[in-house]
């Protein structure tokens, strides 16, 4: 993993912990933002299979709103899927 990548995934991992904690909301990822959104995520291989999708499947029932991106997350099942995201975002540390 580059440089680039390494600290654009700790953010990401930082602001799922802040959605978790029901304290942020919207579509800024910085693995988002790398470059051409999803293309070159290095989530992509695995993204239907992981906790992010589960995460805006819920989202979007909880909220039952066109902006349901943009809203902050209320419910408990909310900031623990986005707690289950931001740990699945650790697993790809790299060990020191």
């Amino acid at each position: 993993m580059d440089d680039k990548t390494l600290e654009s995934l700790r953010l990401s991992i930082e602001k799922w912990d802040r959605l978790s904690r029901g304290l942020e909301a919207g579509i800024d990822c910085p693995l988002c933002e790398l470059g051409d959104g999803c293309a070159s995520c290095i989530l992509k291989p695995v993204c239907s299979e992981n906790p992010y999708s589960l995460w805006v499947a819920h989202k979007r029932k909880c909220k039952d709103s066109v902006n349901w991106w943009f809203d902050e997350t209320e419910c408990s099942e909310c900031h623990k899927l986005a707690s289950d995201v931001r740990d699945f975002l650790k697993t790809f540390l790299p060990v020191v």
